[in-house]
């Protein structure tokens, strides 16, 4: 079986609009959640969010004025991915293309449904709402597969996983993978109506967590076979090396008390590859600032890796962007490898019984970080555990 490296990475976040922005902001704390001033949020609980500013899209065979934002998103971080891993050209079958989202273009969906006018404004046609691995591949020239993977918070880790089985099995030498959604009223709306939002900032596995801060953005790692990124001397940030998935079967927006679902999906993901618990030196938290979501997830964590193996949750830096926080998340996990740093759980005041980890507090962690598990649930009780190892 082929080993899986990754050799580019692209992001879109409000923590910074490529790689090195959004990871120095991540590393030194800073919490990149605005007022929110794309729409009236006056009726809702909150008007903050994870709003990316001034956003210029950086495409090269595609019309911005074609395809919506979210789809802007996750074309400029496939990009980026693409420039990252400094390869000449791709074979067009050999290349697949997964991206997750939650919403896909919500916004430009609720255009088209009302006919509000602002669709005629420009050439976005029903189709294109959920085709977002269309459109990469349409960028890129390419006639791979192409799965378009609707698994909410948990979809970018569902394309990697996706991805790294085709490169795994032969079937792909090359792959795009990851997610992006996009801030709109209605998934402002959506939220809102689950009384899940925080009236000012998230604070995950804090004692006086409220819940969760909306945000936005993309994530796209471009994962290569091993034997073609070491025939072409690409600089390798980290491998692939396992995954775990599950279903609670529980309840569709509350994970399971017990926690037996996130703990299969990540026993799956260790015991599969053949390490131990104790080599996993960071662990990327889904820690969506809930109070059910973040006990179940440090009970799960607390189980199998006891209290101390670091975990941070960088939804407290810059929300919960749904269908492209685990594709940025493992870009986190990613550049914790190749830089010997974790970045923070930030605005964290006061310790909870229900969440006994160490949560990073505030401040990042200089150490060498070998295994890092990037953890991902989604509505419906969809958990997703996916390994990343050093080279």
């Amino acid at each position: 079986m082929e080993r899986v490296a990754v050799t580019g990475i692209g992001v879109i976040s409000p923590a910074g609009k490529n790689k090195d922005e959004f990871w120095k902001n991540c590393i030194d704390g800073k919490n990149s959640v605005s007022r929110v001033s794309r729409f009236d949020t006056s009726q809702f609980q909150t008007n903050m969010g994870g709003e990316i500013k001034q956003f210029t899209p950086y495409m090269k065979n595609t019309d911005a004025l074609s395809v919506g934002l979210c789809t802007q998103y996750a074309l400029s971080a496939a990009r980026m991915a693409y420039d990252d891993a400094g390869i000449d050209g791709l074979s067009s079958d050999k290349c697949a293309v997964f991206m997750g989202t939650t919403m896909g273009e919500g916004q430009e969906l609720g255009s088209i449904l009302l006919g509000s006018g602002e669709e005629e404004k420009r050439h976005i046609s029903l189709f294109d709402v959920y085709n977002i691995a269309a459109a990469v591949c349409r960028e890129f020239g390419l006639k791979g597969e192409a799965s378009h993977i609707p698994n909410a918070c948990s979809a970018g880790n569902f394309s990697i996983i996706s991805a790294f089985e085709k490169i795994r099995s032969g079937k792909a030498e090359y792959a795009f993978a990851g997610g992006a959604d996009v801030l709109s009223e209605l998934a402002f709306k959506g939220f809102s109506k689950l009384r899940s939002l925080a009236p000012d900032k998230c604070r995950p596995f804090d004692k006086n967590r409220l819940g969760l801060i909306i945000s936005e953005g993309a994530g796209v790692l471009f994962l290569e076979a091993m034997s073609s990124a070491r025939r072409r001397g690409a600089h390798i940030y980290a491998e692939v090396i396992g995954w775990g998935a599950s279903c609670d079967a529980h309840h569709m927006i509350v994970p399971s008390p017990d926690a037996n679902g996130i703990k299969a999906a990540i026993r799956q993901a260790v015991e599969t590859t053949g390490i131990e618990y104790g080599d996993v030196d960071y662990i990327c938290a889904h820690g969506t600032g809930t109070p059910a979501n973040d006990s179940a997830e440090a009970l799960a964590i607390n189980s199998l890796f006891g209290e101390h193996t670091p975990v941070s949750s960088i939804k407290s830096m810059i929300g919960h962007s749904m269908g492209a926080a685990s594709a940025i998340e493992a870009a986190a996990c990613c550049l914790a490898i190749e830089n010997s740093v974790i970045p923070p759980t930030i605005n964290f005041e006061e310790a909870d019984e229900k969440c006994k980890i160490d949560c990073v507090p505030n401040n990042a962690r200089r150490m060498r970080v070998r295994i890092a598990a990037n953890n991902a649930y989604a509505f419906g009780g969809s958990n997703t555990c996916v390994l990343f190892g050093e080279v």
